[in-house]
């Protein structure tokens, strides 16, 4: 009998570890511990204190930086906002850094909601809102940032003017909209 036991914890444990090692279950792992659901994300985004920062923000003009569009287009349609512009920023922070979709944007008296999907190092925001404080009469404009998960280490560089209610530990999480092999990659890559 003491045989046959240590032969089925034997096997047991021999299953295991070659369903720990498999690249199925590896997928599987990822997709659960590294994803944000539309339900934690949609409740990010209607938090009392959100709102309440939103109003009193009040923005007329959205800028959504790289995969803020999402969030941003939500808070455009409920916001009733119809102004959205989308803002991509590739290597922030580096000699070759570049920004694109502002070119032709008016925020002369303005107020303006800066919006990200998630802050990490807080690079692509710095960037993003250095180029916004730099267009033509962008001393008349008033601007908000935000970003609706925040990652608490390192601690980013500056603060939001509507903070994050969304503390997210870890790696970068692939939100439900990232479909992409880029996205994956940056997950796992973090």
């Amino acid at each position: 009998m003491k045989e046959w036991l240590g032969v089925a914890v034997g096997c047991a444990v021999t299953f295991l570890v070659g369903l720990v090692s498999s690249p199925f279950f590896h997928d599987f792992l990822l997709r659960r511990c590294r994803r944000i659901s539309w339900r934690r994300f949609m409740k990010s985004l209607r938090h009392p204190h959100v709102l309440k920062a939103l109003h009193r923000a009040g923005p007329d003009l959205i800028i959504c930086l790289n995969d803020g569009i999402v969030p941003g287009a939500i808070l455009a349609r409920n916001l009733q906002i119809n102004d959205v512009v989308y803002c991509r920023v590739e290597n922030p922070g580096k000699d070759d850094q570049f920004i694109h979709g502002l070119e032709n944007v008016e925020i002369m008296n303005r107020r303006v909601l800066l919006i990200d999907d998630q802050i990490l190092s807080g690079e692509n925001m710095k960037a993003a809102y250095g180029a916004i404080k730099n267009l033509p009469n962008a001393e008349s404009a008033r601007i908000s940032r935000m970003a609706v998960f925040q990652y608490d280490s390192p601690p980013t560089p500056h603060s939001l003017e509507i903070p994050s209610v969304s503390k997210t530990k870890g790696k970068i999480k692939i939100e439900p909209w990232s479909f992409s092999d880029y996205h994956r990659s940056r997950a796992v890559r973090g």
